[in-house]
């Protein structure tokens, strides 16, 4: 009698074990991604910026040791900004993880004025709304409005000022992750 013996291999596809999570960092600090994923050894892992490819480099360190997947982005800038997403694969299967969805935040805010509004500028992951206030109630574009968002620069024109534009502007910007307002007061006097 003769005895065969075989070897059953059983693959698995990759496993999320442990999420990525969104981060908000401060200009210059070291933003660090970090999941844990289980299945059959041998992952491949890609990163991906809005989409597009991230190799490794002095600004981007991507590391994978055995279940440990991170991305480590250095020193910060509001370019960095945006949805990150971590692919992993082996020869059975694949999943992909997105995370950073940032909250929007003004990095040039609106100033107190006593004629016409100027600009302010936002960060935050797309997609972004904006909208703009006078004391309180919604203003939109029109005859008494110069409303403008191109990019993260917004901003507000009042053609013909007249005493009851005075008060409290703001701008709020919105996004999946949170909210942040920036407001100035303009203040119209008689001649």
């Amino acid at each position: 009698m003769e005895t065969i013996l075989i070897c059953l291999v059983i693959s698995e596809p990759p496993v999320l074990v442990e999420e990525l999570t969104s981060l908000e960092v401060v200009k210059g600090s070291t933003a660090v991604f970090a999941c844990k994923v289980a299945g059959s050894a041998l992952f491949k892992v890609t990163w991906l910026k809005n989409k597009k490819l991230i190799k490794s480099s002095p600004k981007y360190w991507i590391s994978t040791d055995g279940q440990n997947v991170g991305l480590e982005i250095q020193d910060c800038e509001p370019e960095d900004v945006g949805t990150y997403q971590c692919v992993v694969n082996n020869e059975v299967g694949s999943f992909k993880l997105f995370s950073l969805l940032v909250p929007p935040a003004f990095v040039k805010k609106i100033e107190n004025v006593s004629t016409v509004l100027g600009d302010c500028k936002v960060t935050g992951s797309a997609p972004l709304t904006t909208s703009w206030f006078h004391n309180g109630q919604e203003i939109k574009s029109g005859p008494n409005y110069i409303i403008s968002c191109d990019e993260y620069t917004c901003k507000l024109r009042v053609p013909s000022i007249k005493m009851s534009d005075s008060g409290k502007y703001t701008c709020k910007a919105v996004n999946a992750a949170g909210t942040s307002e920036t407001s100035a007061s303009m203040n119209v006097t008689g001649q």
